[in-house]
């Protein structure tokens, strides 16, 4: 355990003064936000769960911690021999935080509008495939991000017999 304990460390960027400084509350400082959750997730794989939830994980770091955190989890599964899995909540990330993800859920009022792989082997991004044949266009110059909370949250303004043609 001490070996998985020094390798999780390593991965996820948590050696150093990080393992060497108390965590912190509300009265005494410790660790930064990132490095909290970066410690959160150690202890749960440590812990020995294959399956880790985290929700909003992303939220309120800025956008090169979350790709780094994204990443060094990513590398976690990637190299688990007992096959780990994170399912992770996420809200308009960057273009290049969802590129990490090997599976996509996007839901709307709480119901499933898709579940697949994010990608094919052609790199092709499959959910939009799938909402085109719904019916659905991404507007050129929008990213697929914002384009998947849009239509989760207002999927008539995308359907293409509402978007005009010079958008598309």
């Amino acid at each position: 355990k001490k070996f998985l304990v020094e390798v999780i460390i390593k991965i996820l960027g948590i050696g150093g003064n990080i393992a060497n400084t108390i965590i912190g509350d509300d009265t005494h400082r410790g660790i930064s936000g990132g490095q909290k959750r970066r410690v959160s997730i150690a202890t749960e794989i440590v812990a020995g769960h294959n399956i880790v939830l985290a929700d909003l994980l992303t939220n309120g770091l800025d956008s090169k911690t979350a790709y780094d955190l994204t990443y060094q989890m990513q590398t976690v599964v990637k190299n688990s021999p007992e096959g780990k899995a994170f399912m992770i909540s996420l809200v308009q990330p960057a273009p290049e935080l969802l590129d990490l993800f090997d599976d996509l859920l996007v839901m709307s009022k709480g119901r499933c509008v898709y579940f697949g792989p994010l990608k094919g082997q052609d790199g092709r991004y499959l959910v939009l495939d799938f909402l085109g044949e719904l019916g659905f266009v991404r507007p050129i110059g929008k990213s697929l991000p914002d384009y998947l909370a849009e239509i989760s949250s207002n999927p008539v303004k995308f359907h293409k017999s509402r978007v005009p043609k010079y958008m598309v």
